[in-house]
């Protein structure tokens, strides 16, 4: 009996960390008694978030690379498809008209 009841549980699977919703809402965060400490904290932190900004500016480049040589190819295979494509087409057709 008890391995049919094994066999029909579920596993037990724990929320992966990076789905954790860290940021508490419930916590009020305008009651501060040292609010000219935070003022130069917050200073530093505006230096870092622009470097990450930078950052993400090098990866939209390389995104707009690889999206202009697809771009390249689509164009390079539509153009070939239809020449080879008008040129059998009227090969076979002045053939077999003027044969």
């Amino acid at each position: 009996m008890s391995a049919s009841k094994e066999k029909n549980q579920l596993p037990n699977i724990s929320t992966p960390s990076n789905m954790i919703d860290d940021d508490d809402d419930s916590v009020d965060d305008d009651v501060d008694d040292d609010d000219d400490d935070d003022d130069d904290d917050d200073d530093d932190d505006d230096d870092d978030d622009d470097d990450d900004d930078d950052d993400d500016d090098d990866d939209d480049d390389d995104d707009d690379k690889y999206n202009n040589k697809i771009k390249y190819y689509y164009h390079y295979y539509y153009f070939y498809f239809y020449f080879y494509y008008y040129y059998y087409y009227y090969y076979y057709y002045y053939y077999y008209l003027f044969k």
